[in-house]
């Protein structure tokens, strides 16, 4: 940063934060209550993800068994957010309050304010200035996918302020002198980005392919593999409780979930058009449910509980293998049309404005349009200008990087690429800074 090192005072800064942080709530709680009115009547969970996290978390509170749908199948979710849904709703009944779907909605303002929060911290530690981290916390206070992901019922709500808090450590641990600093600050990344993960499963691969691109990029190699290794362990300790839960369960490593296989298939099948459409998922495995089924009525009703348990993993295992089988070998069998739909997912996933499908409303369409054209814009100009010059900075851009390369393999959504977002709105907070400030310097 080349900026006039010349910050706010700490007091007025506090009184700006504290106005900021009310108002990206206040901003947000009105969106959700918006959004809760006109859910449609019969359900207000308006995104079929949202209604598996909310199955899972209703079913542990009433039989204390993490499971989802029938027959149950146990590792379709990974734990993160389906635990911040049933601790509200374990808060709520030790109240005696009905759980709605609005409280789920009030947590993910929270957590998307605690994200503004946690934006300024690490804009401010990066640029050692206070206004730039005023203008990234406002920048994503009131910016339309940021808000959408706090009011919907999904993981993002509280994979963001975990993304979010796991490059900041990131960042503080490259900067230490101190071998046992760094390390120290590394196994804490590990362990923040493992929570991460348990959230949104999507982010497992994020790591190693960072770590490989910096080594590729930037000097200073064994520190960089010094904290690869801590961050790799810390990730390792995160998880271990999960992946000993799947394997008591399957006798095998489950690393996330059992949903990679149909996640594959859904973005590689004869009939992938860059989207999901998990229905076609659901008819490749369609036979495997159809031998389950026959099994249990060969039984008459009357079957052990715990054979019971081995067919049900087992049909979850060989639905999960079944698809990734499929999927590859389409995907072999098709090398020119896999990289057509590379293209497609790109675009689908970065494109300006959404998809009639994602947002039935014209006003979202063009507040989204624009606000991610000059956002995007400015995050680009920033990564150009800064992320070469500085390993922390490089930090801001590799989620991009990463979530481009994932939903190229996968499908495309806008909602995606909503948390690589985040990282660019602290470098397009710098260019405005620069200008601002740059020019206010010149003119005195």
């Amino acid at each position: 940063m080349n900026l006039s090192r010349c910050s706010m005072p700490f007091g007025r800064f506090t009184i700006v934060l504290l106005l900021l942080l009310l108002g990206a709530f206040l901003l947000r709680l009105a969106a959700a209550t918006v959004w809760q009115s006109r859910a449609p009547e019969n359900t207000q969970l308006v995104w079929g993800d949202s209604g598996t996290y909310w199955e899972i978390a209703e079913t542990w509170i009433e039989t204390g068994t993490y499971q989802f749908g029938e027959p149950p199948q146990r590792m379709f979710r990974a734990p993160g957010y389906p635990a911040v849904l049933i601790a509200g709703m374990q808060i709520a009944h030790s109240f005696g309050i009905e759980f709605t779907v609005f409280h789920a909605r009030l947590i993910g303002c929270v957590l998307g304010t605690l994200a503004v929060w946690l934006l300024v911290a690490w804009t401010t530690d990066l640029t050692g200035d206070r206004r730039i981290g005023l203008v990234a916390g406002a920048i994503m206070a009131l910016e339309p996918g940021a808000i959408a992901m706090s009011v919907f019922v999904l993981a993002e709500a509280a994979f963001i302020p975990l993304m979010i808090l796991s490059l900041w450590a990131w960042t503080i641990a490259w900067r230490q002198a101190s071998i046992v600093r760094l390390v120290s600050l590394a196994l804490l990344t590990g362990l923040i980005t493992g929570a991460a993960i348990l959230v949104r499963p999507s982010w497992l691969l994020f790591a190693p392919v960072t770590v490989l691109l910096a080594l590729v990029v930037f000097p200073q190699k064994l520190k960089q593999v010094t904290i690869a290794l801590a961050v790799g362990i810390g990730i390792v300790i995160s998880m271990l409780p999960w992946w000993y839960r799947n394997y008591q369960l399957t006798d095998r490593w489950v690393i996330t979930t059992l949903q990679v296989g149909a996640s594959l298939y859904d973005g590689w099948n004869p009939s992938a058009d860059g989207g999901s459409d998990m229905t076609h998922g659901y008819q490749a495995t369609r036979p495997l449910l159809q031998r389950y089924r026959a099994r249990l009525e060969e039984r008459l009703g009357d079957i052990d509980p715990e054979v019971l348990d081995q067919m049900t993993v087992a049909l979850e295992t060989e639905s999960n293998d079944h698809l990734m089988t499929e999927a590859l070998n389409w995907g072999q069998q098709n090398p020119g049309k896999l990289l057509q739909l590379a293209g497609l997912k790109i675009w689908k996933t970065w494109r300006p404005w959404p998809a009639a499908a994602e947002v039935q409303s014209r006003w979202i369409t063009v507040l989204t349009t624009l606000a991610f054209v000059p956002l995007f814009g400015l995050g680009v100009l920033g990564a150009w200008r800064l992320a070469r010059q500085n390993y922390a900075w490089a930090i801001c851009v590799w989620p991009t990087i990463y979530v481009t390369l994932l939903h190229a393999v996968f499908v495309g959504s806008i909602r995606y690429r909503q948390p690589a977002m985040i990282p660019l709105i602290v470098l397009a907070a710098v260019m405005i800074g620069r200008w601002l400030w740059s020019n206010r310097k010149r003119d005195s």
